[in-house]
């Protein structure tokens, strides 16, 4: 079902339909069904019986609505909506990522240099960096970076040293990290990257080896990939601000999440992390106020996949987003006891 956005498109209106077609599917109303498995890719290679027992949630509706209007996903939708009605880009400063790099005294010399460039670039204070609306971009095959973290990065592939170096123009170095749905796939086309990537911003480079890049890159904030412009000589692609809605459970379930998000971390740092490093984790959790940026660097630092993380970041409520890295959280105290480091 192809759906055209009205001449002055309404983002309310648009969630009503998204809760219309999720309450038609609770109802098993035909028609809703073969939307979602039109619409939704998760639902494709369904039967219409498992569509109707798919545990459809509020986002996913949302998602087979954005792909009806011609978007990737809703928040692409939410961007288009905001570009047709005048509304500006945010520009919102970058605060310094204070979450501590795994950078020991053993590390080799080259890395040590990088650390010490890494260290000096976010003890300079917080930079303005509006989200540009083209950008390089790097398509990685097992990683995606979260924003108030320093990612440590490795490239080799052509196209993204190329875009290192486009970056590398700019101040700040700003770059687009896009994680593929696939590790094996060598040249990713616009379907095979993440609907939700990470705006980061270089902060040092060193030589690795057989022709590769070590990079350290502080993430910023989530962004809605809109397309894929070019892929040669480097990638560039046409991103946007990704925004959370006001959540409909309320402040109340916020705080709860946020208070036991707060509790379990505090007692997963200090069985994981070494003394000195759970100091540091403990300060971080205490003295980051916000819910969300406290959220998006405790997933950065736990043992998540790619597609876990994109499953978190294009979550458009914060109630959810809190519930599902509770879940990994929980995970982490079944793991063998390593320190946690950036990815």
């Amino acid at each position: 079902m192809s759906r055209d956005l009205p001449q002055r498109p309404n983002i309310e209106h648009l969630k009503k339909q998204a809760k219309e077609l999720l309450a038609a599917h609770k109802r098993g109303d035909p028609e809703a069904l073969d939307r979602i498995r039109a619409s939704l890719p998760a639902c494709a290679a369904l039967s219409p019986d498992a569509v109707a027992d798919f545990p459809l949630a509020l986002h996913d509706a949302q998602s087979a609505l954005a792909r009806e209007y011609g978007a990737h996903s809703w928040a692409e939708l939410r961007a288009r909506v905001r570009a047709a009605s005048g509304q500006p880009p945010t520009a919102p400063v970058v605060q310094p990522a204070r979450q501590a790099i795994d950078m020991t005294d053993n590390l080799p010399a080259d890395l040590q240099a990088l650390a010490a460039e890494v260290r000096a670039k976010l003890a300079a204070g917080p930079v303005y960096a509006p989200t540009p609306e083209r950008i390089a971009a790097l398509p990685l095959r097992n990683t995606m970076a979260a924003p108030g973290a320093v990612a440590m990065l490795m490239v080799g592939r052509p196209a993204s040293l190329r875009a290192v170096e486009a970056a590398l123009r700019n101040d700040p170095a700003l770059i687009c990290i896009a994680a593929q749905r696939k590790q094996e796939v060598e040249e990713p086309v616009r379907e095979d990257l993440h609907d939700v990537a990470c705006l980061g911003r270089l902060l040092a480079t060193c030589p690795g080896e057989s022709g590769t890049v070590q990079l350290a890159v502080e993430g910023i904030r989530w962004v809605t990939l809109m397309a894929l412009e070019t892929t040669s000589p480097y990638y560039v692609v046409r991103i946007a601000d990704y925004e959370l809605e006001p959540s409909e459970a309320g402040a109340e379930r916020i705080a709860q999440l946020d208070r036991k998000l707060r509790e379990r971390c505090r007692e997963l740092a200090k069985v994981a992390l070494p003394p000195e490093a759970c100091e540091a984790a403990l300060a971080l959790i205490d003295t980051t106020q916000d819910p969300e940026r406290l959220a998006d660097i405790v997933l950065a630092n736990l043992t998540t996949s790619s597609d876990e993380r994109a499953d978190y970041a294009q979550r458009t409520d914060l109630v959810e987003r809190l519930e599902r890295l509770l879940e990994f959280v929980e995970r982490e105290f079944t793991l063998p006891v390593t320190a946690a480091s950036s990815n």
